[in-house]
C-alpha cells in the first residue's frame, strides 16, 4: 500500500463520526447534512468550441461549418470520452462532459445543497472539472463549484463513511485511491 494515501488524518469531529459509522452494523448512523460535502454545478452554461465560435463571426458560417473537432456530443459519455477530449486539448468540451456525467451522478446544475453519495468516479469527475476551470482560467467558476468541499475534511469523503462499498478500505479519504489525492484538490484550488 502506498504510504502517501494514509497521510491525510481526518479533524476530530470526522474521526467521531467515521468511528459511529464503521462501529454501527445494524442500525444507522445519522449525521448533520451542514458536515457533509453537498456539491453540484454552479453553472450549466455550455462551454462550447471558442474558436468555432471567432470564425463564425469573422469568417462567416462557411469557414465555420468545415470546422470538425470533438465535442461533447461526439464522444462517448464516460471517461473514455473525457480521456479523448483531454488528450486532443479541447478543454472546454471536457468541462461540459465533465457536467454531464456529474449530472448522471446526482450532483448536476441545482444539486449543490442537496444530500448525495460520492464514489471514487464521481469525486475524479469532481477533480477533473475543477482542474479543467482551473486551466481555462474560470478562476471564479472553480471556486464556486469548490466551494461545498471546504477543508476537504467532511466524513463523506471518506472510504469508511461507505462500509458497505469500501468495507475493505480504512483510513484512507475517498480521494486518494482514484484521484490524486486530497493534496493536489487543495494545490489546484490554491493555485
Amino acid at each position: 500500500m502506498d504510504r502517501r494515501n494514509d497521510a491525510w488524518l481526518p479533524g476530530e469531529a470526522t474521526r467521531n463520526v467515521l468511528i459511529s459509522v464503521t462501529t454501527q452494523h445494524y442500525s444507522t448512523v445519522f449525521v448533520d447534512k451542514e458536515g457533509l460535502t453537498m456539491p453540484g454545478l454552479k453553472f450549466d452554461n455550455i462551454q462550447g468550441d471558442a474558436v468555432k465560435d471567432l470564425m463564425l463571426r469573422f469568417l462567416g458560417e462557411k469557414a465555420a461549418a468545415k470546422r470538425q473537432v470533438l465535442n461533447a456530443n461526439s464522444v462517448e459519455q464516460s471517461f473514455v470520452g473525457l480521456k479523448q477530449l483531454i488528450s486532443c486539448k479541447n478543454w472546454r468540451a471536457a468541462v461540459d462532459l465533465c457536467g454531464r456525467l456529474l449530472t448522471a451522478h446526482g450532483q448536476g446544475y441545482g444539486k449543490s445543497g442537496l444530500p448525495t453519495s460520492h464514489t471514487a468516479d464521481s469525486l475524479q469527475l469532481w477533480f477533473v472539472r475543477l482542474a479543467l476551470l482551473v486551466k481555462l482560467g474560470l478562476f471564479q467558476n472553480a471556486e464556486m463549484e469548490f466551494e461545498p468541499f471546504g477543508n476537504l475534511d467532511q466524513p463523506d469523503l471518506y472510504y469508511e463513511y461507505y462500509p458497505h462499498c469500501f468495507c475493505m478500505r480504512f483510513a484512507l479519504p475517498a480521494l486518494t485511491n482514484h484521484c490524486t489525492g486530497c493534496f493536489s484538490y487543495l494545490f489546484l484550488i490554491h493555485e
